[in-house]
């Protein structure tokens, strides 16, 4: 975590406190919970931590559509970069099915991301998802050219691996 995003978050705690404080005493911690996606930097239109509904923007997967929050994406992507490539594409993967749930995701999405955050990735995403298994299981479907799915085996990669849950966000559609 940077300085700058650890002092965001330490503002953000201060301004809870200074909210919850107030509250009686049984009901705090109700409130912190609700307050919680404020103090990740995850809040979202309707309070809903650690996922980011899309907006009227984001109709379509645009050169200028942001697909998931910059914000959440570099939090989430800063705890889980990789030195291998493969292993950062499958970090992304994770992000936007705690987004957008078991939705379908394209390889350009996936590229799109990692080039705004600074990852490398493989060449061949495809690829690397394609093969990519955990105890010979796979962890995608390919649905269609350059288009995956997180198979069950890969729903339980994430969280056990990044600790997601699968987000409910609208998905645009994939085109």
């Amino acid at each position: 975590m940077k300085k700058d995003q650890f002092e965001k978050i330490a503002q953000r705690l201060k301004d809870i406190n200074d909210v919850v404080k107030g509250l009686d005493e049984s009901i705090r911690s109700d409130a912190f919970a609700v307050l919680r996606p404020y103090a990740d930097g995850a809040a979202t239109k309707d309070g809903e931590g650690g996922r980011r509904l899309p907006s009227d923007n984001d109709a379509d997967l645009g050169e200028d559509a942001a697909l998931i929050d910059p914000d959440v994406a570099a939090a989430f992507l800063e705890q889980h970069v990789s030195d291998k490539p493969a292993d950062n594409a499958k970090a992304i993967a994770a992000l936007i099915y705690s987004v957008y749930g078991n939705a379908d995701f394209s390889v350009a999405e996936v590229n799109k991301i990692a080039h705004e955050a600074g990852l490398m990735v493989p060449d061949r995403v495809d690829v690397t998802l394609g093969g990519a298994s955990v105890d010979k299981r796979a962890l995608f479907q390919k649905r269609k050219s350059g288009v995956y799915r997180p198979t069950i085996n890969g729903r339980k990669f994430f969280k056990d691996e990044y600790g997601v849950i699968p987000g409910t966000a609208k998905r645009p559609d994939l085109t």
